[in-house]
């Protein structure tokens, strides 16, 4: 009989994504995966003494192995070291655990959780245990109870991670909490008072961009010619102008149900490590793209010289920073006019290097646009409905592909996107978006269809673009005078309307248009030929 434990944290996403300040985001998001290593080894060697630390080391790398060497069941192998614990997996935010003695499982649970009150102040985690038999161990039942136990404690009780701010002492004008800890930035500003929360999450954005930059797998593509920034407003925007920012949220298909398909733990390890490798083998070919691509990219952008910003130290600055790569899970962020274009590069790239798995996996993409200096968090939840509204689609035209959606936030309309879309994007001839998009398709909701017919508007269209604008969201009797206006000029509208017959003769069909979408995109969708 073993104890299963697992492990999660509790409102991730306003954790990481609560600062407008990138470097936050990154320190937040490092924390998150750091709390599942170094605080759960440490914590381990404390309950556990007997256990030799060269060998407590080995079971938090071995686990990923084919073959488990460490096993609080009965050794199935003469190779199998039997200790009073082993670690299920370890990835994506949570952490699964076995215990031979549920007590120590508890004890653990205890020191952990106070060890993060010091060392990541603000982390909520949650936990559920579940009684593993040996004869039938880790079957569906068991799992789905272990789950389920999870969501129940993660509603039940929220525990207070942050020290109460005082009437007696000044605020972190970062956090909004209590100035406990004196953060000495590395930048001119010198060293400063912060909270806590703030302070631990700077220190980890540093140790963040140290191991970015010696990761070998991005430091084969990123040379000593390109870098990655931790400031928003250095993502390649034009100084002067109206700047805008991408926010990418992309999340695998169906990746819950494959895990509880999974018939063994060894099947469900071997499921975990795939994925996070198919991942970062993605995102890594993104990249090489991206530097493949840097002269056409910064042209794209109005860039000097076709390259991309340089840094302090000279080298180039890339237009996009990652936030989270973890599993299925994919947050990051870039220029605001090439973040649709990068997500497409990633989705496509995902389908590809899992082609190997049966059935091969997908993904869907939420991309909000906004301006650089809008909240942040705000921004991500949107780019989270978003890629949530890809999904719906995804299901209600019971597709196995990848799927995008997309909003360009002007202003500050409040409401999810549902709202929003129903209040400020609906005509009297219908609904204005006819997103979202299935990426690499090229019917009616395919993203290749798009971007097609959108280089053609804007090549064939281009001094009348904002008056077709503003026609969509009056009556069809004005459409019909902008019809015919068109027809009645040297505007060749059978190009326009090529693969759109069915709109030509409304720029409307059952009560939806694609000409807005197109028009919306113009200046967030790059033209890579023409800026060659």
């Amino acid at each position: 009989m073993a104890t299963a434990v697992l492990l999660d944290t509790v409102s991730i996403q306003r954790y990481i994504f609560g600062s407008n300040k990138l470097k936050e985001n990154i320190g937040a998001s490092r924390l998150i995966q750091w709390i599942f290593v170094d605080p759960l080894r440490k914590t381990i060697q404390e309950i556990f003494p007997e256990i030799p630390e060269n060998l407590c080391k080995d079971i938090f790398k071995d686990w990923e192995k084919e073959v488990p060497l460490y096993t609080v069941l009965k050794p199935k192998l003469p190779s199998q070291i039997k200790t009073p614990f082993e670690v299920g997996y370890i990835g994506g935010g949570n952490a699964l655990l076995f215990f031979q003695d549920q007590k120590k499982a508890k004890d653990f649970v205890t020191q952990w959780t106070q060890r993060l009150l010091v060392e990541a102040p603000g982390i909520i985690t949650a936990v559920s245990m579940e009684e593993m038999d040996d004869k039938d161990f880790w079957n569906k039942d068991k799992k789905q109870s272990l789950f389920d136990g999870l969501s129940k404690n993660k509603c039940k009780f929220i525990p207070q991670t942050i020290i109460p701010r005082h009437g007696v002492t000044a605020l972190c004008q970062r956090s909004g909490y209590s100035q406990e800890v004196l953060y000495k930035d590395p930048e001119p500003t010198g060293p400063r008072y912060v909270s806590c929360v703030t302070g631990s999450k700077l220190a980890a954005a540093e140790e963040a961009n140290t191991q970015l930059a010696k990761d070998k797998d991005f430091k084969g593509i990123l040379g000593n010619s390109f870098v990655f920034t931790d400031e928003l407003d250095r993502l390649g925007q034009s100084k002067g102008e109206d700047s805008h920012i991408a926010i990418v949220h992309i999340d695998g298909n169906d990746m819950g149900q494959r895990f509880m398909d999974t018939k063994s733990l060894q099947e469900t390890r071997s499921l975990s490590k795939q994925i996070r490798e198919i991942t970062k083998t993605t995102f890594k070919c993104m990249l090489c793209t991206i530097v493949d691509q840097e002269k056409a990219l910064a042209a794209s952008l109005g860039l000097k010289d076709n390259s991309f910003p340089q840094d302090r130290t000279g080298k180039f600055v890339l237009p996009l920073r990652p936030i989270i790569i973890g599993g299925d899970d994919v947050t990051f962020v870039a220029e605001g006019r090439l973040g649709l274009y990068f997500a497409e590069l990633f989705l496509k790239e995902f389908e590809k290097q899992s082609i190997t798995l049966k059935p091969s996996l997908s993904a869907c993409a939420g991309v909000a646009i906004t301006k650089t200096k809008y909240p942040f968090y705000r921004g991500y939840v949107l780019a989270e409905q978003l890629c949530g509204s890809a999904k719906k689609r995804r299901r209600e035209e019971n597709s196995s592909g990848s799927w995008i959606d997309f909003h360009v936030a002007y202003g500050g309309f409040s409401g999810d996107i549902e709202e929003i879309r129903q209040r400020h994007y609906t005509a009297p001839q219908g609904k204005l978006c006819l997103r979202p998009y299935k990426i690499g398709d090229s019917g009616e909701y395919g993203f290749d269809t798009l971007i097609g017919n959108k280089k053609r508007l804007l090549a064939h269209l281009s001094p009348k673009i904002k008056e077709m604008r503003q026609v969509l969201y009056e009556s069809e009797s004005r459409t019909q005078e902008f019809i015919a206006a068109l027809k009645t000029r040297e505007t060749p509208i059978d190009v326009i309307f090529e693969d759109l017959q069915d709109y030509r003769q409304n720029l409307w069909k059952d009560k939806k248009t694609p000409f807005f979408d197109m028009i919306e995109i113009l200046d967030f969708y790059p033209d890579l030929e023409e800026s060659k």
